[in-house]
């Protein structure tokens, strides 16, 4: 009877992990609700997604914050200080953020570029030549290469960003609680590997008992 509980439990924390997994890959209704292809829905609430992090930038003194699986990208100033966001249409494909010398873009999957300037949404771009795009797409850098500014280095840290400066004190700027971690990166998938693992031995347990 002790093992067919444990069994249970642990049935129930697989459960759990997997709905946890599935509900960060949704965008919330309300959001679904205002957005269209080529159509961002701007807003000012700062709210705090059950998701992860999937990629970020900084460019002339703004931060961008992209959780690409709800499909809103959110900006900072430099500091940290929340400004607002804006959500797009969510496709299958992993969206994500590109630079060149002036821009950042904002780039869904579907041969899209939403393209910002100084926290500012200024442009849409569609493209029906894929030649055409694959060669703007050889123009550009990835986010990663632009998380260093003249007196800083960004990164992430557990769920949330930090900031070192040329004092080598990293700082940070954006808080996002540790429990945030489960989404990030592999982590969710191991914990999954591991509960199955679990299940597995309780299972043989079980058998000897009987």
């Amino acid at each position: 009877m002790k093992n067919n509980m444990s069994i249970y439990a642990a049935f129930f924390v697989l459960i759990l992990c997997v709905v946890l997994l599935i509900q960060s890959d949704s965008q919330p209704r309300k959001l679904r609700n205002e957005v269209a292809d080529g159509t961002l829905y701007c807003f000012y609430n700062d709210r705090q997604y059950w998701s992860r992090l999937t990629d970020f930038c900084v460019k002339d003194s703004y931060l961008y914050v992209l959780f690409g699986d709800r499909g809103v990208l959110k900006i900072y100033d430099d500091s940290g200080q929340y400004i607002k966001s804006y959500a797009f249409l969510k496709t299958k494909g992993a969206s994500s953020l590109y630079i060149d010398n002036d821009y950042v873009y904002l780039y869904d999957q579907q041969l899209n570029y939403y393209v910002f300037s100084r926290g500012e949404f200024v442009d849409f771009v569609r493209y029906s030549d894929y030649g055409v795009y694959l060669q703007k797409m050889s123009e550009l850098s990835s986010a990663e290469a632009q998380r260093k500014t003249d007196d800083a280095i960004y990164f992430i840290k557990g769920a949330s960003i930090y900031r070192k400066g040329s004092d080598n004190i990293s700082i940070q700027v954006i808080h996002r609680p540790l429990y945030l971690l489960f989404y990030q990166g592999i982590i969710p998938y191991i914990i999954i590997f591991f509960w199955l693992v679990v299940l597995f031995v309780l299972k043989m347990l079980s058998r000897k008992v009987i």
